[in-house]
């Protein structure tokens, strides 16, 4: 035997008398905070979702509050958005700054279909390549340009907030007067009085039946293709949207 190997052999005995045979690394659990939620499982009613920064990998933790019944900011105090050719509706937050996945924005798009995107125009989340692409946030598919669908946003101190009420999922929902009712808030950076880059997302009517890809995305699959991509989309695991994850921040 080489004294290489006699010398692996004594260490892996020294290692294995002194029990401190190194463990295998074991990568961190990553939540991206997205959810493909099926038709008729959609429990998102009442339900109000806080993302907060945690220095984790997944850097969001969820809190998870239930049987919600207001919004945070009245929808009433905010100025309508009236979709036509500008679909995603621009909006520009001047000298305040959205803060999301720990970059800046200085502008964000509204989408009548129940999305909002950060310093780019986004995608409506067909599958997880869409939802991925840019910066966004897909609160729940909906049609905002319903007649009686109304889609609103206010720039407070603190908060750039965005709200759709009785938004019809689909002609179906429609028909049987179901709609849905969410709020989001992405607080403005840098402001004492606001916790800084937290996401919060009220459901206060969700319909059911409705389904799709909910939840954020930091652009994960902008810059993937090919086997990357490939290996992004099978290594997906759906969040659990309905309960609250706080995850456990590196040890420094």
């Amino acid at each position: 035997m080489s004294l290489s190997k006699l010398t692996a052999v004594a260490l892996t005995a020294l290692f294995t008398l002194s029990g401190c045979i190194p463990k295998p690394e074991v990568p961190p659990v990553v939540d991206l905070q997205t959810q493909q939620i099926l038709a008729g499982m959609n429990n998102l009613e009442g339900r109000e979702l806080t993302f907060q920064p945690d220095e984790s990998a997944s850097y969001y933790s969820r809190i998870v509050e239930q049987n919600v019944t207001e919004f945070m900011f009245d929808p009433d105090l905010g100025t309508e958005i009236v979709f036509g050719v500008n679909d995603p509706f621009p909006i520009d937050l001047g000298a305040a700054l959205a803060r999301f996945y720990g970059e800046d924005y200085s502008s964000v798009f509204v989408s009548s279909n129940g999305w909002v995107s950060f310093g780019e125009a986004g995608n409506d989340p067909a599958d997880l390549t869409t939802h991925f692409l840019v910066p966004q946030i897909s609160a729940l598919p909906v049609d905002g340009t319903d007649v009686d669908a109304r889609v609103s946003f206010q720039q407070t101190a603190e908060a750039l907030v965005v709200t759709f009420e009785n938004a019809p999922f689909d002609a179906i929902s429609k028909q049987e007067a179901v709609t849905n009712s969410f709020q989001i808030v992405v607080n403005i950076p840098d402001v004492p009085t606001s916790v800084p880059e937290q996401i919060i997302i009220s459901y206060l009517t969700v319909d059911t039946m409705a389904s799709g890809i909910v939840g954020l995305s930091n652009g994960q699959t902008g810059n993937l293709t090919g086997d990357a991509l490939t290996r992004f989309l099978t290594d997906f695991e759906d969040s659990d949207l309905e309960e609250t994850n706080l995850n456990t921040p590196p040890v420094s």
